[in-house]
């Protein structure tokens, strides 16, 4: 196969170039959300992978807030 000659270059961390991302595990996130607690590590942990899938930034954003939303299950008890 031969190239077309034309150097692609992309960004870290920047969607592909044609275009596609692949979407994001909601599950897994909402996971992470769960067991997030007020430790550096836990905190430090989901922020790495947050910047790491930040191509889907609205998506986290929108579970994030649900998830402060609820409050319910302690949460927002677990930061005092």
């Amino acid at each position: 196969m031969q190239s077309s000659g034309k150097k692609v270059s992309r960004r870290r961390g920047s969607a592909p170039a044609d275009g596609k991302m692949a979407s994001l595990n909601v599950e897994s996130l909402k996971r992470k959300f769960q067991a997030l607690n007020n430790t550096q590590d836990s905190v430090q942990t989901l922020s790495l992978w947050i910047i790491h899938h930040k191509n889907h930034y609205r998506q986290i954003i929108e579970l994030w807030m649900e998830r402060v939303r609820e409050g319910k299950d302690g949460w927002t008890k677990k930061w005092e």
